[in-house]
């Protein structure tokens, strides 16, 4: 039986598996592992056993005393870094915003992260940033949802942002997604802190997608115990639909709410 720990770094969310190397290590200890190509200073966040003999990378050491001074070293270094980088893109009219700078843990890169509109030229950035701390710049154009992910914030929903507590990756989110599930096409309410659509529209896609498949689309003509009608809302969850019932008696309609098992429609979604 092998320790697999999960391992996260500062700069990224995204959970990274590396073998224990025999060592006892506990959750949120500190560890130095190789990453990318770089030493690097991580958190085991989670131990996992695994009886297959999985090829994974090992952890070098346990974080020491002295590896955790050289990371608040480090972490000095990078608000310096930050704000060096900052005066320079305002010096030069940059039309990008820089979020964040991660420093390598053997200080031998520094990865600046930035989102901008379009393509920016920094050319002339790259070079001051060299000359300044003569070491490798990477400069790593990231998204709108990139930036809101390292904020502790409040969601519409009134819990902390998904992204930042435990997503690990931003999966694709279509506005078709908030009309399968009934929501108001509002950009207010469909939308996250990032301006971009909610990424919780994605937990229950497949089970409106599932239960979708037995309700008739929104106008289409039913069957009922009260006569033939048009759909004018579906609700997926409770597998009702709301019908506009023809009067026979008169040029009026009859708005009424029936369970599925209630109504005929030929069904093409199966």
């Amino acid at each position: 039986m092998k320790n697999i720990l999960v391992v996260k770094f500062d700069n990224t969310r995204q959970p990274y598996y590396y073998d224990a190397n025999n060592k006892q290590i506990s959750p949120n200890d500190n560890v130095i592992v190789r990453h990318e190509g770089y030493l690097n200073y991580g958190t085991v966040k989670n131990i996992k056993l695994c009886n297959k003999n999985i090829a994974l990378p090992k952890i070098i050491r346990i974080a020491n005393d002295y590896d955790k001074q050289k990371y608040l070293d480090n972490k000095k270094f990078e608000k310096r870094a930050l704000d060096f980088c900052r005066s320079q893109i305002k010096k030069y009219d940059l039309k990008m915003k820089l979020i964040g700078a991660h420093l390598t843990f053997d200080k031998s890169k520094i990865i600046f992260s930035f989102i901008a509109e379009k393509r920016v030229d920094f050319r002339i950035l790259l070079k001051d940033l060299v000359h300044e701390f003569k070491i490798k710049i990477e400069l790593k154009h990231v998204g709108v949802r990139d930036e809101t992910k390292n904020i502790s914030s409040i969601g519409i929903c009134g819990r902390p942002l998904c992204c930042n507590k435990f997503l690990t990756k931003f999966d694709t989110v279509s506005i078709k997604m908030a009309k399968n599930q009934g929501l108001s096409l509002n950009s207010m309410k469909v939308s996250g802190n990032c301006g971009r659509l909610l990424c919780c529209l994605n937990y229950e896609e497949k089970m409106y997608e599932e239960l979708g498949k037995n309700t008739p689309p929104i106008g289409s003509i039913v069957k009922t115990p009260d006569g033939n009608g048009k759909v004018i809302f579906v609700n997926v969850l409770m597998q009702t639909v709301k019908v506009a019932v023809n009067n026979e008696k008169s040029d009026d309609l009859t708005i009424k709410i029936y369970p599925l098992n209630e109504i005929e429609f030929e069904n093409n979604k199966a």
